[in-house]
C-alpha cells in the first residue's frame, strides 16, 4: 500500500510540474504575441504573408475567426485597418452594426487588438447593433466582454434627427428583450439609454 501511495505522490508531483511548465509556456507565448502585435501596429509590412495586402478585405466571419485564432487580434486588426487605407475594417464594423450574430461574435475577439480610432469604431458599431439584436449585444455586456457604454449614442457628431432615430429604435428594442438571464443588464442598459437621452 505504501508503495502505491508513493507512486501516486510521484505521479501527482509530475502532473504539477507539467502544469507549471505549461503555464510558463503559455505566458511566454502570450508575451511574445503581445510584442508581435504591437510591432504589427507600427509596421504592417511585418504581418504574416497571408494577412498582407488586404487579404482579409472580403473575409467571412468564419474566415476572420480562423485568422484570429491563428494570428491574434492585433495582427488581424492591423491587416483590416491597413497602413494607408481601409482594408476591410469598415466592412467588419458594418457587419457588427447590423447585429448579425456571426459578426457580433467577433467583437470580443477583435477588441484586444483595438485602441484609439479602431476601438471607438467597434464601440459605435455595437451601440448601433442594439436596435437590430439587443439580446446579442446585451449578452456581451453581461459576460463582461463590453461595458454598458454601448448603451448610449456613440456616433460622432450625429444630427438631431439621427439622435432621435437612434433612441426611437434602440429603446424599444432593448425593452423587448425577454431572456431571463439578461433582465439585470437590460435594466441597466435602459437606465443608461434614458439618462443619455435626457442629457441630450
Amino acid at each position: 500500500m505504501r508503495g502505491a501511495v508513493g507512486v501516486l505522490h510521484l505521479g501527482l508531483a509530475a502532473l504539477a510540474l507539467s502544469a507549471s511548465a505549461c503555464a510558463r509556456h503559455d505566458a511566454g507565448q502570450a508575451s511574445q504575441r503581445a510584442a508581435a502585435e504591437q510591432t504589427y501596429e507600427q509596421n504592417t509590412d511585418l504581418l504574416p504573408a497571408e494577412l498582407r495586402n488586404g487579404a482579409l478585405a472580403s473575409a467571412s466571419p468564419e474566415q476572420l475567426r480562423q485568422a484570429l485564432w491563428q494570428h491574434g487580434a492585433g495582427a488581424v486588426v492591423a491587416s483590416l485597418f491597413g497602413r494607408d487605407s481601409d482594408q476591410g475594417w469598415d466592412r467588419v464594423l458594418a457587419g457588427i452594426a447590423s447585429g448579425e450574430q456571426a459578426w457580433l461574435d467577433l467583437a470580443p475577439m477583435l477588441r484586444p487588438g483595438t485602441d484609439g480610432h479602431a476601438g471607438e469604431g467597434l464601440s459605435i458599431a455595437l451601440s448601433e447593433a442594439l436596435q437590430h439584436n439587443a439580446p446579442g449585444v446585451l449578452r456581451l455586456v453581461a459576460v463582461g466582454n463590453e461595458d454598458d457604454r454601448v448603451c448610449s449614442i456613440l456616433a460622432i457628431e450625429p444630427t438631431d434627427q439621427e439622435v432621435a432615430n437612434f433612441y426611437a429604435a434602440t429603446i424599444p428594442a432593448v425593452e423587448a428583450v425577454r431572456e431571463p438571464d439578461l433582465q439585470a443588464v437590460k435594466a441597466a442598459c435602459l437606465a443608461s439609454l434614458r439618462e443619455s437621452q435626457r442629457q441630450g
